[in-house]
């Protein structure tokens, strides 16, 4: 079972910047002055990148190096990203024949994928990613803990 944090830690830094500026202003602030990551630009700085997504940079480093995100942290990071991918959950418990309203359920989800087969998971995940980024598919796919992934 992999744990949230080991999945940020893996991810490309890119990936990471989306993940941690899919979540909330204040939630990714507090995550900053935690981890000490500030934004320094200089006065004839050209802006190629937003102030988040340069701090978001620097905390995945940080990360890397050993700044410990607690694990329910990382899993909210990871929730408020996979939200903004409600189609792709939606088409996941479509499958599963989990009822939805557009990728939001209110069923205990762990027991349907513990029951899964590895196979099953396996054509699942080739399933998603026709239509939706493989990236996202094998995130909520790892994230979630389907067999075999």
């Amino acid at each position: 079972m992999t744990t949230a944090r080991e999945l940020l830690i893996e991810m490309p830094t890119e990936k990471f910047a989306e993940i941690i500026n899919a979540s909330p202003r204040n939630f990714r602030e507090e995550l900053f002055r935690a981890a000490g990551v500030k934004a320094k630009s200089g006065m004839f700085a050209v802006k190629s990148a937003s102030k988040s997504t340069i701090k978001a940079k620097k905390l995945h480093e940080s990360v890397k190096k050993g700044f410990e995100i607690e694990n329910d942290v990382g899993e909210e990071l990871i929730r408020n990203y996979l939200f903004t991918r409600r189609d792709m959950l939606g088409a996941a418990l479509t499958a599963l024949g989990v009822e939805h309203d557009h990728g939001l359920t209110d069923e205990d989800l762990d027991t349907i994928v513990e029951e899964l087969s590895s196979e099953k998971s396996k054509a699942l995940k080739a399933e998603l990613s026709e239509s939706h980024s493989p990236f996202d598919v094998d995130l909520y796919m790892r994230f979630m803990n389907f067999p075999g992934i």
